[in-house]
């Protein structure tokens, strides 16, 4: 591990707060900024960022979430109306599998 000996059945203890909060890979880590996950924000190490934990043992509630996700999105189209923000809005992204919108999906909420 980086150069480090670590014995056999040592146990190792991960701050994943500490993860998201390293200023070597978060310039002002601290500071909410929703737009480094934007499109044509620097591309972040996929271990960088961590909301469900990466590899074979990743979080078992991380189905249901986006599950409540999409419960919680059903609810708000219910209540609101959506527009598309822009004409480009939906046009999908020939490189995206499965298919998904070119740039996002970027709404006006009424």
């Amino acid at each position: 591990m980086g150069g480090v000996f670590v014995p056999a059945g040592t146990r190792i203890i991960l701050s994943l707060q500490g993860v998201h909060h390293r200023a070597d890979l978060w310039p002002d880590p601290k500071a909410f900024k929703p737009q480094r996950f934007m499109p044509g924000a620097p591309e972040v190490d996929a271990y960088a960022y961590l909301p469900f934990i990466q590899g074979p043992r990743n979080c078992l509630g991380q189905y249901l979430s986006l599950l409540e996700s999409r419960v919680v999105l059903g609810v708000l189209t219910r209540r609101f109306k959506f527009k598309a923000a822009y004409e480009t809005t939906g046009r999908i992204d020939s490189k995206m599998i499965p298919i998904g919108p070119a740039g996002g999906m970027w709404m006006m909420v009424e």
